[in-house]
């Protein structure tokens, strides 16, 4: 387009403007007569002109005076039915293109309309009859093959949707919204990779959409890409600078890279947009934790709590903090507090345990182990610590069991097998014990010494622990 023609349709349309603010001025204090009433074809152009602007309010209130001049034509019908679908009134949308239809009941553009709202109203089946209907007296009717797949994606029928995009593509009028469509229902099948392929197609054709700059950052960090995600936010915040969503998922692409005091720089600018943006603050909050800045994040996660006292993980988020100071006693109140709404939680449940073993609650940090290891049994971590907890109590079955656990997970975790010794070496098992010590020190040399200070601590005898050494260290050499 040149510069002369943008110069004529700025001024059209503060002409438009201004036209529409004082017929709706006037209308609105009933202080023109039927004679000062702007004439059809004005009424016409302000509908259109708000209808384009998305301003259905306005171009319905526009619709009743044009009806008014004619109510036995087909096109102020549609367009109420238009200005009620802009609404979410589709109940009235359908009465008004319907009423359309009477006066043009095979205008194609009313019957994809129709389908639409029909649509939106759950009558999938009747919508596709009717775009099926159009199509097959114009098979080649760009517009109801859009609508088709439209609500082919709307009904999660995705690859069906995007075949008939796909065939849009290739249309010059269509390209610009097809590609996206189908990074949408790419993306609503899982398809992440070939979703970004066509968010990059879409923002090829329309670079300055801040919307697919930011659809496209989601994806990168989705797949763990993190640099990409970080530039596509950035683009999205360079063309719209107060899109709070993409500067919060910014800062959560550069928590993942560990750069953390970017990250809180994006929180805020979020916030400053948004001051009660919890998502924000809940991130904010925890990149301040990541950094070791513990009472500034337990303040903003008090915060959050006052505002919605049943956000478990910003209960969990606080009892971080606390644990992370050894108010161990805090954090347990919040832990508990987060189980709560979400009894099921293992990070929750785990953290718990790791919470009361470290207050030297050891029946209570068994308990909470248990229960995580219940709703996790593949965590082989959370089983030694199970196990070795059980073992200080002395439930010696119990962290038999665990570290079975630990080490059909995890073979090569070398204090699984050194725990299990100890166990056989307190049973009398001279020779078992010394074979599991033997395979601990195996992964791990360094457990050599830390075995005979630990057995000399419990009271075993000097020369046991001597002939204990002896014999792994003999074993290891064979």
């Amino acid at each position: 387009m040149t510069g002369f023609d943008d110069f004529e349709l700025n001024e059209f349309n503060e002409e438009m403007d201004e036209q529409v603010r004082f017929y709706k001025k006037n209308m609105r204090k009933r202080k023109l007569d039927s004679s000062e009433l702007p004439d059809p074809e004005t009424l016409d152009k302000m509908i259109d002109y708000c209808l384009t602007k998305e301003d259905y309010s306005d171009a319905l209130s526009f619709v009743s005076y044009l009806l008014e001049y004619n109510q036995f034509s087909s096109d102020p019908w549609y367009k109420k039915s238009m200005c009620h679908a802009g609404l979410g009134d589709y109940k009235k949308a359908l009465e008004a293109v319907d009423k359309a239809l009477t006066f043009d009941p095979m205008d194609q553009d009313m019957l994809i309309h129709k389908a639409a709202v029909l649509d939106s109203l759950g009558n999938h089946k009747e919508a596709l009859e009717m775009i099926n209907s159009v199509l097959e007296y114009n098979s080649g009717n760009e517009e109801a093959m859009f609508s088709k797949a439209a609500i082919l994606q709307q009904n999660e029928f995705h690859l069906q949707a995007v075949e008939i995009f796909q065939y849009l593509a290739q249309s010059k009028e269509f390209v610009k919204d097809v590609y996206q469509e189908i990074a949408y229902s790419y993306n609503c099948i899982g398809e992440f990779e070939l979703s970004l392929e066509y968010y990059i197609k879409a923002v090829d054709e329309n670079p300055f959409d801040s919307d697919l700059w930011y659809n496209c950052g989601l994806l990168y960090n989705h797949t763990g890409k993190y640099e990409e995600a970080i530039k596509a936010f950035d683009y999205a915040v360079l063309i719209e600078e107060e899109f709070a969503d993409a500067w919060v998922h910014k800062g959560h692409s550069l928590m993942h890279l560990e750069q953390l005091e970017e990250a809180t720089d994006c929180f805020r600018r979020a916030l400053a947009v948004n001051p009660n943006d919890l998502e924000a603050k809940q991130f904010l909050a925890s990149a301040l934790g990541d950094a070791g800045n513990y009472v500034a994040a337990i303040e903003i996660f008090t915060q959050i709590l006052t505002k919605n006292p049943k956000k478990s993980s910003s209960y969990f988020g606080r009892a971080i903090c606390y644990d992370a100071i050894e108010s161990f006693d805090k954090a347990i109140d919040d832990y508990n507090k987060a189980l709560e709404i979400n009894p099921y939680s293992f990070e929750v449940l785990y953290s718990l345990g790791d919470a009361y073993y470290n207050n030297n609650e050891l029946k209570k940090a068994c308990k909470a182990y248990e229960k995580a290891c219940d709703v996790n049994p593949n965590n082989a971590d959370c089983w030694f610590d199970y196990a070795r907890t059980c073992y200080e109590l002395k439930f010696f079955k119990k962290a038999e069991h665990a570290l079975n656990k630990s080490i059909q997970l995890s073979p090569e975790h070398s204090e699984s097998y050194y725990y299990i010794g100890r166990i056989e070496l307190s049973r009398d098992k001279y020779d078992s014990a010394v074979n599991f010590f033997t395979e601990a020190c195996e992964l791990d040399y360094n457990i050599l010494p830390v075995l005979a200070e630990d057995l000399a601590e419990e009271g075993y005898k000097e020369e046991l622990v001597e002939k204990i050494v002896l014999d792994i260290l003999d074993a290891l050499e064979d």
